[in-house]
C-alpha cells in the first residue's frame, strides 16, 4: 500500500474493498468461521460440491 497512488481511483477502490471485506467477515459469524477452515476441509467441501454437481449433469 505504500506505492500505491491514492490519485488512482481503480486503485483506491480496491484497497477500500478489501479492506471493508475484511471488516465484514470480521463481523459476520458464519464469515468468520469461513476464513478460520483449513485449506484441507475447503477442497474437500469443493470436491464434494463439484462431484455432487457432475453426477447431476450426468442423469
Amino acid at each position: 500500500m505504500d506505492t500505491t497512488d491514492l490519485d488512482d481511483l481503480t486503485a483506491a477502490r480496491r484497497i477500500t474493498q478489501h479492506l471493508r471485506h475484511r471488516v465484514v467477515l470480521r463481523l459476520d459469524p458464519v464469515g468468520s468461521a469461513a476464513v478460520g477452515r483449513s485449506t484441507e476441509d475447503t477442497t474437500a467441501e469443493l470436491r464434494r460440491k463439484l462431484a455432487e454437481v457432475a453426477a447431476g449433469s450426468a442423469r
